[in-house]
């Protein structure tokens, strides 16, 4: 599986471009050099890690970081729409003023060390997606439950609704 995964990614524009035959597109390069993953060999750990050899590494996809903030992006914009709406309203209480964002970048990281404790811990590759979508998630949803804000952070923003929408619509 670490072989898989530390191979060269084959860019998939050069690949389509071999098979339509297109001569301009075939020029682009064949190996795709995007960051899609985070590579920390275990010799780092020092001895925490028993049986570990220079070898061996620990792996962060670039999936693991893109899910989690997918929500950070949510709860930002969230976040936003909530500080427009209280320029609005004054008289809201400021246990409300609390960022969503701060409570799931937290949980991001006590996710990340999970997964990495884990890994660690059972010496076998584990799914960091596993630890990090609940840490991430659960706080956000159960503060957002207990703020009676639930529904309208899963429905999204309402749209604005100024001059220019009107012109829109006309």
């Amino acid at each position: 599986m670490v072989s898989v995964a530390t191979q060269k990614a084959s860019n998939p524009v050069h690949t389509v471009a071999n098979k339509l035959s297109l001569p301009g597109l075939q020029l682009i390069t064949k190996k795709l050099e995007l960051p899609v993953k985070l590579v920390f060999p275990r010799s780092l750990m020092g001895s925490l890690v028993p049986g570990s050899s220079h070898g061996d590494y620990m792996m962060l996809g670039l999936g693991d970081m893109a899910i989690p903030g997918m929500l950070l992006a949510l709860v930002l914009s969230f976040d936003h729409r909530k500080i427009k709406d209280m320029s609005v309203s004054p008289d809201m209480p400021p246990s409300k003023q609390r960022k969503y964002v701060w409570y799931a970048l937290t949980g991001y990281g006590v996710g990340l060390v999970t997964a990495l404790a884990a890994g660690i811990l059972s010496q076998s590759p584990q799914p960091a997606l596993l630890y990090l979508v609940p840490s991430t998630l659960g706080p956000v949803m159960y503060l957002s439950w207990l703020r009676n804000e639930l529904w309208e952070l899963w429905e999204g923003s309402r749209p604005l609704v100024n001059d220019k929408t009107h012109l829109l619509e006309a």
